[in-house]
């Protein structure tokens, strides 16, 4: 299962990103990319936001990632995951320069954003994907622990 929770995170490409300060959760809609091993994902954030403000507050985040095709109406096999993570920064700026690379391949809309002086590469490693497998099917897989 955790093959097919994988898969599902590489194809999407958008995420709902949920951050928390002092209790306030706060969502936002943000495209990524991932690692070839599908345990690291990777997103842009401007540092003044309020989402990089808070994941530097409390690294633990969340993502919600979902195979809607853009019909509300028929939602038979509709499938939602849920990432969990750890927030952490690129080790170097080789490393950083490439995460934005892949990010800017993958996404050419955040190529304006990627030449910002003020913008954050955000490294979610993950630790635990959840599948909602239509109504009532649940698949848990931890994939590493802090």
């Amino acid at each position: 299962m955790l093959s097919k929770m994988k898969e599902i995170l590489k194809q999407s490409g958008l995420a709902v990103l949920a951050t928390s300060w002092r209790d306030n959760p706060h969502c936002s809609l943000m495209a990524y990319e991932t690692n070839e091993p599908g345990d690291e994902v990777y997103m842009m954030s401007i540092k003044s936001s309020k989402k990089f403000i808070n994941i530097c507050s409390n690294p633990n985040v969340c993502l919600l990632i979902d195979t809607r095709t853009g019909s509300t109406t028929d939602l038979n096999g509709v499938q939602a995951l849920t990432v969990t993570g750890h927030h952490d920064q690129p080790s170097t700026e080789a490393e950083r320069s490439r995460i934005m690379d892949h990010l800017v391949a993958r996404h050419p809309h955040l190529k304006q954003l990627a030449e910002r002086p003020d913008v954050a590469v955000l490294v979610i490693k993950i630790l635990s994907f959840q599948l909602l497998d239509g109504i009532s099917s649940s698949y848990y897989e931890e994939v590493q622990s802090f």
